[in-house]
């Protein structure tokens, strides 16, 4: 099979499919050719001479996109769809629950769709979602950090000092979010489903867990200086937990950090945001809204995420589709696009 890595085009998008390690992998395992889109992998640190190197034709965006399989990071956008052909695999993250318009697409065109956040093992992990929400975990921390500060409109207070509300503590990015800001002194309220949630370290005053309860979300609300929402529901988009009602009990200056936005948000008020404009303010609130945090950080990112998606995408080529998807349960699971 012919492998496809194409430039991302969204905004401030810098991570890129596959790096030239793997495509020296995947060169060596008997592929007929991977290539390349010029200057799609630049901003992660590797170069059109690295992806040479590794046996990858370096070309165009349209040349890229006649691959059989294609290896993204983020979605397909309206200005690729016509460069999709029918039957062609796709690898990348879909979020399909807030893009209809792209399910549509994707049924219409028999695209082979693998979206990278349904990879779930029998134990219920998600590895690949697992990386990239720990790395989006750090930087909502960094922009708690950023926007409580007076002169980007907020409190003007320092981490150390402000009170931190994170729904969906049980999950990846919930789990090491409250970790970063344990370590910064912050008082820590943690929220998620009864079934989910651990014991609060009864050694420490500073980060309670509660269930996900209208009256217990009221009261911690009321007194955060900040928000992370990070709850996450597999194959029917972020549950909306924080309706504008609720986020009114709020004092003005405070931020809301959504990093479940990709799957539609978790909070009533949230919209997707860039890194160009990351930030907009409603009912007195700033939300940072970006729906593709670890794309600021492509050197950290793109190795992670390519360790986790490389044996999906081997395995794909190797056997094609039909074999694939018959001899691994999580590959057939993942491919489901209800």
């Amino acid at each position: 099979m012919i492998i496809g890595v194409p430039k991302e085009i969204k905004n401030h998008e810098y991570r890129i499919g596959l790096t030239s390690k793997e495509v020296q992998i995947l060169s060596k395992d008997g592929h007929s050719a991977v290539s390349v889109e010029s200057g799609a992998g630049t901003a992660s640190g590797f170069f059109d001479n690295d992806f040479k190197k590794a046996s990858a034709l370096i070309t165009n965006q349209k040349f890229v996109w006649l691959s059989d399989i294609i290896v993204k990071v983020k979605e397909p956008f309206e200005e690729e769809y016509e460069l999709m052909k029918p039957g062609q695999i796709i690898f990348a993250f879909f979020h399909l629950p807030a893009n209809p318009e792209l399910k549509k697409i994707i049924c219409e065109k028999n695209i082979r769709a693998i979206p990278y956040e349904n990879i779930q093992l029998a134990d219920g992990s998600r590895p690949i979602l697992k990386e990239m929400s720990k790395i989006a975990a750090e930087i909502s921390v960094d922009a708690v950090a950023h926007y409580l500060r007076k002169e980007n409109g907020g409190k003007g207070k320092l981490l150390k000092d402000a009170a931190i509300t994170v729904v969906g503590c049980e999950g990846n990015l919930g789990k090491r979010a409250l970790e970063i800001l344990k370590n910064r002194g912050c008082r820590l309220a943690g929220f998620d489903r009864e079934e989910k949630l651990e014991i609060s370290d009864p050694s420490s005053d500073f980060c309670q867990k509660f269930v996900i309860l209208d009256k217990n979300l009221k009261m911690s609300l009321k007194f955060s200086d900040a928000v992370i929402c990070a709850a996450a529901a597999k194959g029917c988009g972020a549950p909306k937990i924080i309706t504008r009602e609720t986020l009114k009990l709020m004092e003005p200056g405070s931020v809301i950090i959504d990093p479940s936005i990709d799957e539609g948000g978790c909070c009533e008020t949230s919209k997707p945001t860039t890194h160009d404009n990351p930030v907009y303010t409603e009912e007195g609130i700033i939300h940072y809204c970006v729906s593709n945090m670890p794309g600021s950080v492509p050197r950290s990112s793109t190795p992670a995420l390519v360790e986790k998606t490389l044996p999906y995408i081997l395995e794909v080529a190797n056997k094609g589709w039909e074999k694939a998807l018959e001899e691994n349960p999580v590959l057939a699971q993942a491919a489901k696009i209800d």
